[in-house]
C-alpha cells in the first residue's frame, strides 16, 4: 500500500510538472507559422478588395464626367440652333458645312456653344479623359470621341463615341443643303466610321 501511494505521488508530481512547463519551442514555431499564413491570406484578400473598390470609384468618376459632358454637348447643340435662328448671316455660313461648323463651335472658347473637355475628379486640366471631335460630312454627323485608360488591371483603353446631328440644319435652305450634299458625295473623307459606339482593349481576360 505504501508503495502504491509513493507511485501515485510521483505520477502526480510529474503531471503537475508537465502542466507548468508550458509550450515547447517546436509548438511555438508551428503555431506562429500557421498564424502567419492565415494573416497573409487575410491581408491579400483585404488588399484585393481595396484595389477593386478604388478602381470602381475611379470608373464611376470617369463615367460620370463623360456623361455630364455629353449632356452639355447636347444642350450646346440646341442652344446653337437657337442662336443661329436670329442670325441669318451666321446661319448661312453654318449651312455651308454644318458638321464642321458644329465641331468648331463646340471647341471654340469664344462660342456660346463651347463645351470644355471633361475633367475627372480633382483634375485642373484634362488628363484621364481624352476628348476628340471629328466630322463625317457623308453622313451629316459630328462625332465626339472620349478615350480613357480603364482603371481595372485587365482593361487598357476604352472609348465612347457620340454621334451628333446639327440641330440647326432644319433652318438651312434646301438649295444650300443640296449643293453641300453634291460636293461631299464626290469627295467623301470621313475621319472615323460612325457605327462604333464603344470599344474596349483588354490586357488579359475581360
Amino acid at each position: 500500500m505504501t508503495s502504491f501511494l509513493r507511485q501515485f505521488k510521483s505520477n502526480n508530481r510529474n503531471s503537475i510538472s508537465r502542466k507548468n512547463r508550458g509550450f515547447t519551442l517546436t509548438e511555438v514555431l508551428v503555431s506562429g507559422g500557421m498564424f502567419s499564413m492565415v494573416m497573409a491570406g487575410v491581408a491579400q484578400i483585404m488588399t484585393g478588395s481595396l484595389a477593386a473598390s478604388s478602381a470602381t470609384a475611379q470608373r464611376q468618376q470617369i463615367e460620370s464626367a463623360i456623361n455630364n459632358n455629353i449632356q452639355y454637348i447636347h444642350q450646346a447643340n440646341i442652344q446653337l440652333a437657337e442662336e443661329l435662328n436670329s442670325n441669318a448671316a451666321l446661319l448661312t455660313e453654318a449651312c455651308t458645312d454644318p458638321t464642321v461648323f458644329l465641331a468648331d463651335e463646340l471647341e471654340d472658347p469664344s462660342s456660346p456653344a463651347y463645351v470644355a473637355a471633361p475633367l475627372a475628379h480633382g483634375e485642373s486640366s484634362p488628363q484621364a479623359i481624352n476628348r476628340s471631335i471629328y466630322v463625317d460630312p457623308s453622313l451629316g454627323l459630328t462625332q465626339v470621341v472620349y478615350q480613357f485608360e480603364g482603371p481595372e488591371q485587365n482593361v487598357e483603353t476604352e472609348q465612347r463615341v457620340v454621334d451628333l446631328f446639327p440641330q440647326f440644319i432644319a433652318q438651312c435652305p434646301l438649295s444650300q443643303l443640296s449643293r453641300e450634299t453634291d460636293d461631299t458625295s464626290t469627295n467623301i473623307t470621313p475621319s472615323r466610321p460612325s457605327t462604333t459606339t464603344s470599344t474596349t482593349t483588354c490586357r488579359g481576360y475581360c
